[in-house]
């Protein structure tokens, strides 16, 4: 029902004083027959007002939005949203039987109010009583009184749908117009693809290899079983070599089950790549998240470093150049000591030439010392020959920007890199002169330089963690030893997966999280590689890897799944161990007489097809292949789900699969009931698919939104109107409207008795007898 399609006075105001209203004289000596007509007339017009109860409810709820009180407000803002869900024929109809009834029992309840002797405002709140209940009752549940009566039912159903005690499950077929089409929408948008059973049939297959599998095997051992009771007397010889051959069969039998369980670790990672490779891919990518290229790319590092080179150029703009600073010239002297001779002149510094012992003589290091002081010292340009005839040079001091690029090749140096020219540099040197020319960058540009540093340079952080225990704490570094960085590279997969904290160290060392959780999987297959089912079990649930596990949910599925294939598959491979051992006892016994073998193979055969035929018939029944995927999905077993979730999550994009078809399933039983779909995925299904893996709790938890999502779309008027909407609108269907025709009624009455002089002994009026 439209808005506009309902006209109510836009003029209210509530500001107006109220205007008094004389109390219309109540008619005197009324008879049952007239009594009765009075009843009549408010049943009649209450029915009216009853089919109109969507624009009742609409304008009531336009004026109590004006009421300057905020609960009012609300309850008129609800009453007009709920008019538009009311306005269909069936609950026109609902509402007229109910209004009517509403307007003859508010009229009895006056007439026996009166009858009783009751002053006018008693008789009047008797009416006004006596019109909430019926409509209330009658307009309670899609199907009136006997709704309300099954609110009252003992029964479990009551009980677990408290909200929808008295109405019946809604299906597509139930409803119409818009609302149909909405929950028709969100039925699509839970399917996630048009009507398909294609997941459902790939599905089936999934299960039908598995059980092909299964079943083989069985007939393998059956065959066993058979052979090793056909043989006796003087086939002896023959049924021994016989029992030879199958045993070889069952160990091959064996053999192709577990490796096939066993190459299932691939779907949990890469088991054949070393731990020094992921070590190397997690180092690479922090060392590179860090470089030069990869800030140039970042809006908020060119922006910083602007600020810094504006600084910068402001200084060496007015000759105030780095190498004033104290600190500066302090470094100078101190290499200086180092070298002794001038490595551009081959001279000795003359500060020096008093100096007895040389400071360092290791080629490397000196090599190092030496690159370091002519990058930071400047440029010697030949200038020319001077007045002794010596060579003359001119020194262009080192820019900000060269000291710069130098501290950028200590820090790399510091943090494991090789740098060109700096090989025989220790990292504890290479240390030591990062923090003395970013001490002297810092004293030089400032602030800038400083926040540069701090958030952008993955060397400067490292070397923090040396300076203050707040300042490691600060970067998560102090949990993490930064000299596997630089010598070993396969000890950082055991460094990083270790414990919650560690995963989240390598996180934010790296900046990658999905990066982390594949060499995490690649390094939990590589520990799996090689493991019985019980030792990776154990691993995997040890205090350390537990822990570390626990941060990386997919990780943590995927090897528990492949545990739980490898079990299965130990299991199949004992069965076919006690094959084997059965065939070496046969084939001593096949030398001699051996009566009952025969029967007693033919038993042991029979059970053991039977047993793998009954399971192959539970999981893949007889039902066609897509309706046997939605009975499973359907089947609240969890026994069953135990059996076929290996299967699948062994299977590439087994989940994938199973998920697609969950979806189809649901949609297609929400079309024929919201809520009890609702209820079947909360209490059975959400839970066997966390419980088994096959599905992540995100994807679980949208399901279940959806779902409610449909189920709220579905509700119709008596959830939509609240409690005081609901009555307002009763009240003014079953007594105001009513009280209309009554009012003028009485009036007329009254005008009547005038003129008539009703009670005079000259009344013309007919005396139809007393009250």
């Amino acid at each position: 029902m439209a808005e506009e399609q309902i006209q109510w006075d836009e003029d209210i105001k509530w500001d107006k004083p109220a205007t008094k209203v004389e109390q219309t004289p109540q008619p005197q000596g009324k008879n049952l027959i007239d009594r009765a007509k009075d009843v009549a007339t408010s049943a009649g017009f209450g029915a009216v007002a009853g089919a109109f109860s969507p624009e009742i409810a609409y304008g009531a709820g336009r004026v109590l939005e004006k009421v300057p009180y905020t609960p009012v407000q609300m309850a008129g803002r609800a009453m007009k949203s709920a008019s538009i869900g009311m306005d269909t024929g069936k609950q026109r109809a609902l509402g007229s039987l109910a209004g009517g009834f509403s307007g003859a029992t508010s009229e009895t309840a006056g007439q026996v109010a009166e009858l009783a002797g009751a002053p006018p405002y008693i008789a009047e709140s008797a009416r006004v009583l006596g019109s909430f209940a019926p409509v209330e009752i009658l307009t309670t549940g899609a199907k009136g009184v006997s709704g309300l009566l099954r609110t009252v039912s003992p029964t479990a159903a009551n009980a677990r749908m408290a909200l929808r005690s008295v109405m019946d499950d809604v299906g597509v077929a139930n409803l119409a117009g818009a609302k149909r089409e909405e929950v028709m929408r969100r039925i699509n948008e839970l399917r996630k693809a048009p009507f398909t059973t294609d997941a459902q049939k790939k599905l089936y297959d999934v299960l039908a290899n598995d059980v092909q599998t299964m079943t083989g095997a069985a007939a393998q051992e059956a065959r066993a079983l058979e052979r090793s009771g056909t043989r006796e007397g003087l086939e002896a010889q023959r049924r021994a070599k016989g029992f030879a051959g199958l045993s070889g069969e069952v160990t091959e039998t064996k053999a192709t089950i577990l490796q096939r369980a066993k190459d299932s670790l691939r779907n949990l990672g890469d088991a054949t790549r070393e731990l020094s490779d992921v070590g190397r891919t997690l180092r690479d990518r922090i060392v590179a998240r860090f470089d030069e290229q990869s800030l140039n790319r970042s809006k908020a590092y060119l922006k910083q470093k602007k600020l810094r080179d504006d600084a910068v150029q402001a200084k060496e703009g007015n000759g105030i150049l780095v190498n004033s600073l104290p600190e500066f010239n302090t470094m100078m002297t101190e290499l200086r000591s180092k070298l002794l001779v001038d490595p551009r002149t081959n001279k000795i510094f003359d500060e020096l030439k008093g100096a007895t012992t040389a400071p360092v003589t290791e080629q490397g290091l000196l090599k190092a010392y030496q690159n370091i002081y002519q990058a930071v010292e400047g440029r010697r340009a030949f200038a020319g020959i001077d007045t002794k005839g010596d060579q003359a040079y001119k020194i262009y001091p080192s820019s900000f920007e060269a000291l710069d690029a130098v501290r950028r090749k200590l820090g790399d140096v510091a943090f494991g890199k090789e740098v060109a020219g700096y090989e025989g540099l220790t990292r504890k040197v290479a240390e030591e002169y990062y923090k003395k020319l970013s001490n002297i960058q810092s004293k030089y540009a400032g602030e800038a330089q400083d926040v540069l540093q701090r958030d952008y340079e993955i060397a400067s952080r490292l070397i923090d963690k040396f300076k203050t225990k707040a300042g490691a704490k600060a970067t998560a570094m102090d949990r993490i030893d930064a000299t596997k960085f630089a010598s070993d590279d396969k000890a950082l997969p055991g460094t990083f997966f270790n414990s919650r904290q560690s995963v989240a160290d390598a996180i934010e060392l790296v900046g990658d999280a999905a990066l982390v959780e594949r060499q995490a999987a690649d390094f939990v297959a590589k520990n799996l590689n090689g493991k019985d089912a019980s030792a990776a079990r154990t691993w995997i649930t040890s205090k350390q890897n537990s822990d570390f596990l626990s941060a990386l949910p997919n990780v943590r599925r995927s090897a528990e799944a492949y545990i739980t294939n490898l079990e299965r598959a130990e299991a199949r491979a004992a069965g076919a161990t006690k094959v084997e051992k059965r065939l070496g006892v046969e084939e001593k016994l096949a030398t001699g007489e051996v009566k009952e073998a025969p029967k007693l193979g033919a038993e042991e055969a029979r059970k053991v097809t039977e047993q793998a035929q009954e399971e192959a018939n539970r999981i893949l029944g007889t039902a066609e292949p897509a309706k046997r995927i939605s009975q499973i999905i359907s089947s609240n077993d969890r026994t069953l789900w135990d059996r076929i979730a290996p299967a699948i999550a062994a299977t590439p994009n087994g989940r994938q699969i199973l998920g697609e078809s969950v979806r189809q399933v649901l949609a297609n039983r929400a079309e024929q009931g919201v809520f009890g779909t609702k209820l079947f995925y909360e209490e059975s299904l959400k839970d066997s698919l966390l419980r088994t893996g096959l599905i992540g709790k995100q994807e679980a938890d949208q399901i279940s939104r959806q779902l409610n999502e449909i189920a709220n779309v579905s509700i119709g008027e008596t959830e939509k109107l609240t409690l005081m909407g609901r009555l307002i609108k009763n009240a003014i269907v079953g007594y105001g409207i009513p009280a209309i025709p009554r009012a003028v009624t009485g009036t007329i009455n009254t005008i009547g008795d005038v003129i008539n002089q009703r009670g005079q002994i000259n009344s013309a009026a007919p005396n139809l007898g007393a009250r």
